[in-house]
């Protein structure tokens, strides 16, 4: 996939993205600081970022893979925005769309996001170790994107390596508590559309509220701000 369709699908994400989040004020003033959190964070990575260096090189490589992950992202975006759309206005349908979004997102956007942030922090001199699996009867270095693509180093294990690097608005961005929590179906939703996670404490079940809507908005945020910092530094690659 060419650069250019790369920022064709980057503006169709942001212009999607604006349309469904950035309604006021308020929520505009809340992706502008989000924005200058990832670009501080991130600040180190880039400062160096050109064709003589190996972080250039390592992305430059995976430019297809990243490509279609991008495309599959703004799919699966486009998909549940008709859905929005489309469906009655029942609460308990829109809380249920929400919280799949929210999933889907992570499992796409989300997940490649980090994969791509770990695979320059690798490139910049930082090891994550790879277990040993039925290719491989040793510990290795993850070295490409399909490295990170692995059931031996989970969204957890990977957050918490970005945290430690100090990319720590990748935990503000991903919940994996809330991922796994939706992916396991351990969540309710009420005849008015709230969304409860459902845990086990001493053999009794506890409902605790979460507002599903806001954690996606929250999620799209984070990673528009992601998209569009990428495109900024690789769009001539």
């Amino acid at each position: 996939m060419d650069t250019r369709k790369l920022i064709e699908i980057d503006r169709m994400l942001d212009e999607a993205f604006q349309q469904f989040f950035l309604l006021t004020e308020e929520d505009k003033a809340e992706y502008e600081q989000i924005k200058t959190e990832m670009k501080e964070q991130t600040e180190f990575l880039w400062a160096d970022f050109s064709v003589t260096t190996l972080k250039y090189h390592a992305l430059s490589k995976e430019h297809v893979r990243i490509g279609l992950g991008f495309r599959k992202a703004f799919e699966i975006m486009n998909m549940f925005y008709e859905i929005d759309k489309t469906t009655s206005k029942s609460k308990i349908t829109k809380s249920l769309a929400d919280a799949l979004q929210y999933l889907t997102s992570v499992e796409t956007n989300g997940e490649l996001a980090a994969n791509m942030m770990l695979l320059l922090l690798t490139a910049d001199g930082n090891y994550i170790h790879l277990q040993p699996d039925r290719k491989h009867w040793y510990v290795r270095h993850a070295t490409r994107l399909k490295d990170f693509e692995t059931p031996n180093l989970s969204l957890g294990t990977k957050i918490d390596f970005l945290n430690s690097c100090g990319l720590t608005f990748f935990g503000k961005w991903i919940k994996t508590g809330l991922r796994n929590r939706i992916a396991h179906a351990d969540f309710q939703i009420d005849k008015e559309g709230n969304c409860f996670i459902i845990e086990e404490k001493d053999g009794n079940e506890i409902k605790k509220l979460f507002d599903v809507s806001k954690e996606l908005r929250t999620f799209q945020m984070y990673s528009n701000a992601f998209n569009s910092m990428l495109m900024e530094h690789t769009a001539q690659m």
